[in-house]
């Protein structure tokens, strides 16, 4: 469900890569940390690519909070990864509030 969620995420169809990562997420053993942050990630990069950015800052904010006890390089990538796109949608306040407590996090 993740791979098929990031392969609609890259054709750009945002909804249906949303709906696939949610479920992926849904069906993931609790123990599998890294891949729930991975997954959390994409969901919000669906979200925001999609214009859903509210919703995106909320799955971020779940990401960020267990990507501190995941040591991985991939998961820090992405996690940039997202903070890029939302600097693309700063002038919402609740990017802007997430790229400023990530900041001083740095998450």
């Amino acid at each position: 469900m993740g791979l098929a969620g990031a392969a609609h995420q890259a054709l750009g169809r945002h909804q249906r890569a949303q709906q696939l990562t949610a479920s992926a997420l849904d069906l993931l053993d609790p123990r599998f940390e890294r891949n729930r942050v991975y997954y959390t990630v994409q969901r919000a990069q669906a979200l925001l690519g999609g214009g859903d950015i509210e919703h995106a800052v909320a799955e971020a904010g779940q990401a960020v909070a267990i990507a501190g006890r995941v040591q991985s390089d991939r998961i820090r990538g992405k996690l940039d990864d997202l903070r890029h796109q939302m600097r693309r949608r700063a002038h919402v306040p609740a990017a802007a509030d997430f790229l400023e407590q990530t900041r001083q996090t740095g998450a």
